[in-house]
């Protein structure tokens, strides 16, 4: 089901609440994987896989900590199609069960 979605760029987090960049798009979530979960792990780097109305894809990286001394850190990456991000990607697109 196609929304809007917005996804951040920058540091987030008790010392730093700054987005360098935001961008806002009609999507929708098509994957998602992350290396670490909150119960178990101190830390981790979490991605979340869109494609856009008009086809696009956007992958929305954030390195997470549970530490409140540590800020999160997010940056998206825009691609015209899946075969472009997978170029960059793979892995993760795989891990998410994308491709």
């Amino acid at each position: 089901m196609m929304k809007k979605i917005r996804v951040w760029e920058g540091r987030k987090g008790w010392k730093h609440n700054k987005y360098t960049k935001t961008l806002t798009f009609t999507g929708e979530q098509i994957g998602f994987w992350s290396d670490g979960h909150p119960a178990f792990h101190n830390r981790g780097t979490a991605f979340w896989v869109y494609r856009t109305k008009k086809g696009e894809i956007i992958i929305h990286k954030v390195h997470w900590s549970k530490w409140t001394t540590e800020d999160d850190e997010g940056a998206f990456f825009k691609f015209a199609n899946l075969d472009e991000a997978a170029t960059k990607f793979h892995r993760v697109l795989q891990n998410a069960r994308v491709i």
